[in-house]
């Protein structure tokens, strides 16, 4: 159970921990969203966090279809370096850039 900061997020879904966000300012919503869609976990409005509340998501989360979906996540996270990965997709993007700009630049009227 956190706030939804993005360093939480990610070290949480590395680890392969279920996850409940209570978000309260920033990008905590758009966070707490993203680890419900991934299926990683649940969130809760911080100022409607009750004792009920908490522990019946907490109750969910600790299910096995939630843990596997965890460990599926966290699976991910092992693969390659996370800066080569990134310099590779930059790089790509860049290329299909340029050739783009050719492919219009040689379409353009009297070239």
């Amino acid at each position: 159970m956190h706030h939804g900061g993005i360093g939480t997020v990610a070290r949480a879904l590395a680890a392969g921990t279920p996850q409940l966000v209570l978000p309260i300012a920033y990008d905590q919503l758009d966070n707490a969203d993203r680890v419900e869609r991934l299926g990683a976990g649940e969130w809760i409005r911080a100022r409607r966090a009750g004792s009920r509340r908490i522990a019946r998501a907490l109750s969910r989360l600790t299910g096995p279809a939630v843990q596997e979906r965890c460990r599926a996540l966290a699976a991910e996270f092992g693969r390659g370096d996370g800066l080569d990965v990134a310099a590779d997709r930059v790089e790509e993007f860049a290329r299909r850039s340029a050739v783009s700009t050719r492919l219009s630049a040689g379409s353009a009227p009297g070239s």
